[in-house]
């Protein structure tokens, strides 16, 4: 838990994965692709492309240094 009791998981996938799954027991209502969405990125291979911001993936949208 982070400040004033909430949840951070950073770049932690698995970890998020297990909250997504501890909200889903308690019955809150998660998008049912959030699970694939974070599997996707936490596997990423990255597919690069050029944008005006420099090179970044189109699965994760993280910024790939040259």
């Amino acid at each position: 838990m982070g400040v004033d009791g909430n949840f951070i998981a950073g770049y932690d996938y698995d970890l998020m994965l297990q909250h997504i799954a501890q909200h889903r027991e308690q019955r809150d209502f998660i998008p049912l692709d959030v699970d694939e969405r974070l599997r996707l990125e936490r596997d990423c291979t990255h597919d690069i492309e050029e944008t005006d911001h420099g090179l970044l993936c189109t699965i994760c949208w993280r910024a790939i240094d040259e």
